[in-house]
């Protein structure tokens, strides 16, 4: 893996909050340590270039990140399904980006169209969890079934199945998700 994907996953694994005084501070869960700075990506930055240099495994903080357990509707979509989101960009006159993705609700702003998506990257990854965007994203599912929707993409989950035999099966599936693109 080279540096900018180290940095990619770094991006997604820090949380920020800001300080009452405004400053933000910036760290990994279930660590001792965290940083801060004046705005909310150079604290990320900062939190990213810390975890690199200390040598923090970013695919072992995820792996061991408390989820909570998935609660399927009778007619839930994700059943049988391997789903894919991508952000959708818009570029506006002033030469600067936006990002978003298809289940809506909020959007971001970047200088380019790279650093719009990975800031929608970061969004989608920090709101994974938050009951409102999971209802969004089945919304979006359920609509997609009916009807193809820009941004979302859904695979029969059999697709997956080469990587039970795998000797790493998470890796494998990540490449199989990957390649669906």
């Amino acid at each position: 893996m080279n540096e900018v994907e180290k940095q990619q996953i770094w991006r997604l694994v820090v949380e920020t909050t800001q300080k009452p005084d405004g400053t933000w501070q910036a760290g990994v869960p279930g660590r001792d340590w965290s940083v801060t700075g004046d705005s909310e990506d150079e604290a990320r930055d900062r939190a990213v270039a810390h975890a690199i240099e200390i040598g923090e495994d970013a695919d072992e903080i995820v792996r061991n990140k408390p989820r909570p357990p998935i609660e399927l509707e009778d007619d839930d979509p994700r059943v049988g399904w391997v789903w894919r989101f991508t952000p959708q960009t818009e570029q506006f006159s002033d030469g600067t980006w936006r990002a978003w993705f298809a289940s809506g609700g909020w959007v971001v702003t970047g200088a380019t169209e790279q650093d719009a998506i990975d800031k929608a990257n970061t969004e989608w990854f920090r709101r994974r969890d938050d009951p409102e965007e999971t209802a969004r994203r089945l919304a979006m599912m359920r609509r997609h079934l009916v009807e193809p929707q820009p941004g979302v993409q859904n695979t029969p989950s059999s697709v997956l199945e080469p990587a039970w035999n795998d000797p790493n099966p998470t890796r494998a599936v990540a490449d199989i998700i990957d390649g669906l693109a």
